[in-house]
């Protein structure tokens, strides 16, 4: 995604249009169903594991032990990936 980023700021430097075309959302697999929601699933996981061991810290949760909520994940890793394709959406 990154090489279609520089030549699409090299031919806007030129002037020239650009036209991205893809047969479903634009960024494929890797933005929309596997590296952006993985690692979005992974960071989710570190910041759970990172938590759940925090009450031998002294530091206590309202509600006392950590829990993973997956259908909030999931609405937070859906708003995460239109944040990736901002740069080639023009609306």
């Amino acid at each position: 995604m990154e090489l279609i980023r520089q030549m699409f700021q090299l031919f806007k430097h030129l002037g020239k249009s650009v036209v991205l075309v893809e047969k479903g959302r634009l960024g494929g697999v890797c933005l929309n169903r596997g590296c952006i929601p993985s690692e979005a699933l992974i960071h989710a996981a570190n910041q759970y594991y990172n938590v759940a061991d925090i009450n031998r810290m002294g530091v206590r949760l309202p509600k006392g032990e950590a829990a993973f909520d997956l259908p909030v994940w999931q609405e937070w890793k859906q708003s995460i990936v239109p944040l990736t394709q901002r740069p080639w959406n023009r609306s």
